[in-house]
């Protein structure tokens, strides 16, 4: 009996120690890819390979947990800006040509708690002027129409999904795609979600028993 107990107490504290099923979720947009050919900023992140994912979409987020953002690098003769909640968190220095300037040490937390298909507050903004002189806006914050010829982001796994834990998030200063140079290398940053093991209602229930029950058992063999 008290073998049997045990085991139900260990079982029970195992299933305490998985954590829920939570990721970013790419909504809506155009699937395509971006080609490598044209592309200074996908080629040091991936390599030489086109990397398919989504223009025009948004992302929300499931889960309990933390997101922390890194900057990857940029190409841009523009002042580009990435940020969280209506703050700037990083905004780049001009480079002309086609370089791509890689970008170290700059990370940090965005957010934690428990979100339920939660839209994250990110957004990009330029002053480049070529997307504001076809009437468009100058920056895009996430869950925006993002259609050309506003500015755009490009979100991707690097492998076409839909879900997961680490998202990577190219700009694109002079229009969203189709329009304008296209290229979305403009600023380059990678989210990331590290979830939180929460135990479920059942497993507390089932651990709680097995301990009870256990404690029953003592008493029974000190009387």
């Amino acid at each position: 009996m008290k073998k049997l107990l045990l085991s139900t107490v260990v079982a029970a504290g195992a299933l305490l120690a998985t954590s829920a099923n939570a990721a970013f979720t790419i909504n809506g947009g155009g699937a395509g890819d971006i080609n490598t050919t044209n592309n200074t900023g996908v080629v040091p992140v991936f390599g030489e390979s086109p990397v398919t994912g989504y223009y025009g979409s948004t992302v929300t987020l499931s889960g309990v947990g933390t997101i922390t953002y890194e900057i990857l690098g940029y190409e841009a003769g523009a002042e580009n800006t990435f940020g969280y909640n209506g703050s700037s968190l990083y905004t780049s220095s001009p480079i002309y040509g086609e370089n791509w300037a890689s970008v170290s040490g700059v990370s940090g937390e965005l957010d934690s708690g428990s979100f339920a298909d939660d839209l994250l507050a990110f957004f990009f903004s330029t002053t480049d002027t070529t997307a504001t002189g076809d009437g468009g806006s100058n920056t895009v914050t996430n869950g925006d129409a993002n259609a050309a010829p506003s500015v755009n982001f490009f979100a991707t796994f690097g492998d076409g999904a839909t879900e997961g834990n680490v998202l990577y998030l190219f700009f694109d200063d002079r229009g969203g795609y189709p329009s304008t140079d296209d290229n979305h290398d403009d600023l380059a940053v990678k989210l990331t979600f590290t979830p939180v093991s929460v135990p479920e209602p059942a497993t507390i229930a089932l651990f709680g028993a097995g301990m009870l029950g256990l404690g029953l058992a003592r008493r029974r063999k000190a009387a």
